[in-house]
């Protein structure tokens, strides 16, 4: 008979520290590894705690030198950070909350959180307490936030808007990047970190209010970068058919001081989501453009539309 998942998922680990117990890897570690992966999909929160706390203490791994125990908690942790999955996800961000993950785990975790598997709202939750941490609002965690609250709203709950932990960790990334776009900042390591906060809302597909106050002031604030502008033009893509941004971009498009480049962002975004109205807007800045140019350049794509 088949074994429970929790106790396979301790066989495996017992297993594991067999191959480990002389203090080297044998060729029989890398099958266990994708093994207990394949194991620890299925395994519940409570248990992994459990198990990693046994190995932790040396319950699981009796007999054998510290250094191979060290070993077998580090592997057992690496595991969990590709797994993907709601209680995967939730027992790194304890174990990231606690000081137990080093760097390189945690960049392995956000990569494997933006590709998670039905992740359910409490993963939500365990990614929104880490952002809480300056330390941890940097690229890979803020585009994880963001890409585990797409696969949210597309594999587990399609009204996911009215979701608490989704609204929670979406207004978290809007309100970063609604200040870096109210304060805008000329340092570039500044401007680099607020246009990754404003292409993290670029993974959403339903945009909260907060989200999109944040991106329409980073559109329209005359301080704002060209190359801000841009990312933000380009983060409603998603859902693209909210008014309050296809205004803000047709009005970015009418503005003729603005950079070519950046114009024609602007009615690129406006399209997205034509309507009758749109058409007309958009026709008429092209009617009053002082050259040809400009209605060579769009109006095909109106009139297709």
């Amino acid at each position: 008979d088949a074994l429970p998942i929790s106790s396979n998922t301790v066989k495996l680990v017992e297993q594991l520290c067999a191959e480990m117990s002389d203090g080297t890897v044998s060729s029989n570690v890398p099958g266990l590894y994708l093994q207990l992966g394949k194991s620890m999909r299925y395994t519940s929160l409570p248990d992994l705690e459990n198990i990693y706390s046994r190995i932790e203490d040396g319950q699981l791994c009796p007999n054998t030198q510290h250094h191979v125990q060290e070993k077998l908690s580090k592997l057992f942790l690496n595991v969990a950070a590709r797994t993907g999955v709601t209680s995967t996800i939730e027992f790194i961000a304890n174990r990231i909350s606690e000081g137990k993950i080093d760097r390189a785990t945690q960049e392995l975790f956000a990569y494997h959180t933006s590709f998670a598997t039905k992740p359910e709202s409490s993963a939500l939750s365990a990614m929104s307490k880490l952002l809480l941490s300056s330390a941890l609002q940097d690229a890979g965690f803020v585009f994880a936030a963001t890409a585990l609250a797409y696969e949210y709203c597309r594999q587990t709950n399609p009204e996911c808007i009215t979701n608490t932990e989704y609204y929670t960790i979406t207004t978290q990334v809007a309100e970063l990047a609604g200040q870096a776009c109210r304060n805008p900042s000329r340092n570039e390591d500044s401007v680099q970190k607020a246009i990754v906060y404003v292409q993290a809302l670029g993974h959403l597909s339903r945009l909260p209010d907060s989200a999109i106050g944040a991106l329409s002031t980073c559109i329209e604030s005359k301080d704002t970068l060209s190359r801000m502008k841009i990312q933000a033009l380009d983060a409603f893509r998603r859902d693209p058919c909210v008014d309050q941004l296809k205004q803000s971009a047709i009005n970015i498009f009418q503005d003729k001081t603005a950079s070519s480049e950046l114009r024609i962002h602007g009615y690129l975004a406006s399209i997205r989501c034509l309507t009758q109205n749109d058409v007309e807007k958009l026709q008429s800045i092209l009617d009053k453009e002082e050259s040809n140019q400009g209605e060579k350049s769009y109006s095909h794509t109106i009139t297709d539309s």
